[in-house]
């Protein structure tokens, strides 16, 4: 199968699906990969959350090779 007949399959279940009406525990009908886009565009609007912990990492190890990672973040 091409990977032109395969997308052609997938928009046509997409166009099928997603009109599909969720039950009373959710809001939409989802595909796969699209809590992930969703995830994706969030990010790209919001920046990619990072724990407190993780961070102050990131910026010691800035430090270690001459980086102000804070400064960086800051004017982000």
């Amino acid at each position: 199968q091409s990977t032109k007949d395969f997308t052609a399959m997938a928009d046509e279940m997409s166009q099928r699906v997603r009109p599909v009406p969720p039950n009373e525990r959710c809001e939409k009908v989802l595909m796969p990969g699209d809590l992930e886009a969703e995830a994706r565009n969030r990010r790209r609007q919001e920046g990619m959350p990072i724990e407190e912990d993780i961070w102050g990492t990131v910026v010691e190890a800035g430090k270690l090779v001459g980086v102000d990672v804070a400064a960086l973040h800051e004017n982000g």
